[in-house]
């Protein structure tokens, strides 16, 4: 191949350019959109789950969360995250799941406890290891808790009220199993 290629090649790049500019704004708009629908439906709730944990959050807690796992799901939304010393430990994520599955996309609404160090938070994290619908230990320090909802296409726009669902969930768990008990 010479240094400039063929004309069908040049034409690729040329219009490449052009469209990953468009898609690549399409996609932040769309991040923008799904970080403004997660955010509204926490901050309608994260009262009621900050009290059924013992904890003090507040609204203005809440940040915007992206992250994509390496050959698997997007989780767009928001959370907030445990730090201390300028290092986050962990977090409350509530999130759009977006994957490729079965030749197909697949949707979730989830809600989930992600920690950084298996060590920490154990009056936390033990109790709550026995009514998550979705348990990861992965790597030896990392764990993840999560209640999640399938979410068809056809119902995709009604998104907030699947991620309410699941928020039920994670609500109904934690005030089981911390009904007594009021955390640090």
């Amino acid at each position: 191949m010479n240094e400039h290629g063929s004309d069908a090649e040049k034409d690729f790049f040329v219009e490449g350019v052009r469209l990953y500019l468009d898609v690549d704004e399409v996609m932040s708009q769309f991040r923008t959109c799904v970080h403004d629908r997660c955010t509204r439906v926490v901050e309608k709730r994260l009262n009621e789950i900050s009290q059924a944990l013992g904890m003090h959050w507040k609204n203005g807690n809440l940040q915007d969360y992206r992250y994509t796992y390496s050959h698997g799901p997007l989780h767009l939304g928001t959370c907030v995250k445990i730090e201390s010393l300028g290092k986050t430990y962990g977090g409350l994520y509530c999130v759009l799941e977006i994957c490729r599955k079965h030749d197909g996309v697949a949707y979730g609404a989830m809600a989930y406890f992600w920690r950084d160090n298996k060590k920490l938070g154990r009056d936390l994290w033990e109790p709550l290891s026995g009514c998550s619908s979705y348990t990861w230990d992965g790597e030896e320090k990392n764990c993840f808790l999560g209640w999640k909802r399938e979410v068809s296409w056809n119902e995709i726009a009604r998104f907030g009220e699947h991620l309410n669902g699941a928020i039920d969930d994670l609500i109904a768990c934690l005030r089981s199993r911390f009904a007594k008990r009021v955390l640090p």
